[in-house]
Formats: C-alpha cells, structure tokens, sequence
C-alpha cells in the first residue's frame, strides 16, 4: 500500500524552464504527488516553472540557496517550521546541506531528509549523503555512490521518468524543417555532452551527404566550440538553436537524434527521444546503456570514438529500413520511464525512510 497524506518539501536551485533535467524532475515529482493527494511545497530561487507548479496545487517559496548562505538558512528554517514537512527532499547540493543544518539545530523539526543525486561528476555531490536516504537516478549513479566512503544509512535507485510529463502541453510544438537529413541533439552544448565529437563525426558524413544538416538544442556553454563550428567547413548546415521551450518538434522530426556524452547519467533528453519515437544513436556510457536497453533501443558506440560514431549514424541516415526498425524499438516498453512510475517509487522511498529513521 503506497503511503498518503504526506507532507513533501522540494528543495532545489532554481524552476527554470530550460531543459534543465534536475529541475524538470522536481517539478514532475511535485505535481505528481499533489495530484495523489500529498501536499506538496517547492522551495527555490524561482524560474519558469513557478506559474505551472502554483496552477497545479503546489506552493512555491523563494529561497536563493546559492546566495548568502546564512539568510538562506534562516528562510528554509522558517519555511520547514512553518510547513512541518514529513519528507524534505533535497535535489542540489546546497540546500540539502542546508536542510541537514536546519535539522541539526537544537529544537530544530524532525523531518526525514532525502536526497536524489542526479549526477556524480561534481565532487560536492558527495556531501548530499549525509541524508537519511540517498537515491540514484540511475542503477549506474548508485553503483558510484555506493562505492564511495561516505553514505547514508540507505541507498535506493529510482531511475528518472519523463514519459507522459505534466509540463507537457502547456504550448503546442511547433513543427521544424530541419532539411532533408538531419542529426538532433538536445542538451547543453558542452564538453561533457561530447559536442565536439559529434561535430567532428558530422564533418565526416557532411562531405558526401550535402543535404545532412546537424542541429543543437541547448544552452551554449561552451564558448570555444561554439566559435568552432561557426567556422567549420560545413557552418552553413551546422545550427546551434539554443534553448527550446519543448524539444518534441526536433526530435519527432529528426532523421536520427545523437548522444555523444563522455560522461552521463541517464538524461531525460534520451528518454524524451524515446517518447517522440526517434532513431537514437549514443555513446556506451552507463547512463545510455540503461536508457537503452542495453542497446535494444537504439545503437551504442564507443565514447570519444568520431570515427565510430560517424559510422553509426551514417548506418542510420542511409538505411531507411534500419531506421524504422529503430524508431519502433525507440517506441516499445516505455511504461518503466513514466513520470507515475517514478513518482510512484519515490512515494515508496519516502515510507521506507521514514519507518527506518523511526525504528
């Protein structure tokens, strides 16, 4: 029997609405809950999302948690007296430090304290497991977590779902031409989501395909690439779009969508890709496989491979048959992704964490 009548404070940076896939957990999660009857509060500096979580039943309260630490603490210390959440879950790092140092005060509230680590690349992640339970968006990021020194009492993995999201349908997609041929890949443009690579592969397959075009839909971190492929060989077909409101249009139209991250847990641009029923080609990180199917669902190759990853895609881009293939396959066994599901698994967590800080 899943548990009821919770009381669930979110705590995370920021509810920007540009792709960001920790927020847009958050933000799933809250809504969710509140429709099953939970009541449900999200604290963060603001963003996009604040408008859809309010509309949707869930309160939103501003606390900058990178800003002065100390009037950060004393604002989440009076919101928790305030809410007197059962569950404070916490999705960054600084507020769930926060969020520890809130319980630690002498007469402070009693609350269970989780956190979902959505990544392990950042060294600061680790003080995240401090809390009661530690949860990975992936079996691959608990793997790591466990393996680390430092942990919490209890480690759990609820893999990230995307699929029938309630931030869905608040604008209609608008439909793209994106050339006769076309490579997508959504998510930060980055040395981590491997974009050089992908560009340098594109260059490959760009000399004998003229009507290939390769587009990029994400915030453009990385100052020096993007001076790169503005100057490349074929800048012309090579387009960086930046943040999009909803990255369905690219997707469902794309004749094949690539991941070519050297590191990744397991982004929601993959299982968003999944849902729009695209001939997916990525790199084998941990994080793709299980996206993946170990490879059931779409084509892996090595990472930091241009050469391997140029031979995929032009397998993808020139065999109309194989890519069918793979859209259907993209499109099967997506229930496991859902965003019930997740929401679903988190309310589990939520009751096994609390009947373990209370025994």
């Amino acid at each position: 029997m899943i548990c009821s009548g919770l009381r669930v404070l979110h705590l995370v940076n920021e509810v920007v609405d540009t792709g960001n896939g920790i927020v847009n957990v958050t933000v799933d999660l809250a809504i969710d809950a509140h429709a099953r009857g939970h009541e449900v509060a999200v604290a963060s500096s603001g963003g996009g999302f604040v408008d859809l979580l309010r509309s949707s039943g869930v309160a939103h309260h501003r606390i900058d948690f990178r800003g002065e630490p100390l009037r950060s603490f004393s604002k989440l210390r009076a919101l928790i007296a305030d809410f007197q959440p059962d569950i404070v879950h916490a999705h960054t790092v600084a507020p769930c430090v926060l969020a520890a140092a809130v319980r630690a005060v002498p007469g402070g509230s009693d609350f269970t304290l989780v956190a979902t680590m959505h990544n392990v690349y950042q060294r600061s992640s680790l003080l995240m497991a401090s809390a009661d339970m530690t949860v990975g968006v992936a079996q691959s990021v608990s793997d790591v977590v466990g393996s680390r020194r430092i942990r919490s009492p209890l480690l759990a993995t609820v893999v990230n779902g995307v699929v029938n999201s309630p931030r869905r349908g608040r604008t209609d997609p608008v439909a793209r031409e994106l050339g006769p041929r076309s490579i997508v890949a959504v998510g930060a443009v980055s040395h981590r989501k491997g974009v050089d690579v992908l560009l340098a592969a594109f260059e490959i397959l760009a000399t004998t395909r003229r009507d290939l075009h390769l587009w990029f839909i994400g915030n453009k971190d990385w100052e020096e690439f993007v001076h790169e492929a503005e100057s490349s060989a074929h800048a012309d077909r090579v387009h960086l779009i930046g943040l999009a409101d909803d990255p369905t249009a690219f997707l469902g139209e794309a004749t094949v969508v690539a991941l070519a991250s050297r590191r990744e847990g397991l982004a929601l641009s993959l299982l968003e890709a999944r849902e729009a029923g695209a001939a997916i080609v990525a790199t084998e990180t941990d994080g793709a496989r299980e996206g993946l199917d170990a490879g059931e669902a779409g084509l892996l190759v090595p990472v930091d491979d241009p050469d391997a990853l140029a031979t995929a895609l032009a397998r993808v881009i020139d065999d109309r048959e194989c890519r069918d293939d793979l859209r259907r396959r993209s499109a099967n066994g997506l229930d496991r992704f859902s965003v019930t599901r997740m929401a679903r698994e988190y309310e589990e967590v939520y009751r096994r964490a609390i009947t373990h800080r209370h025994t």
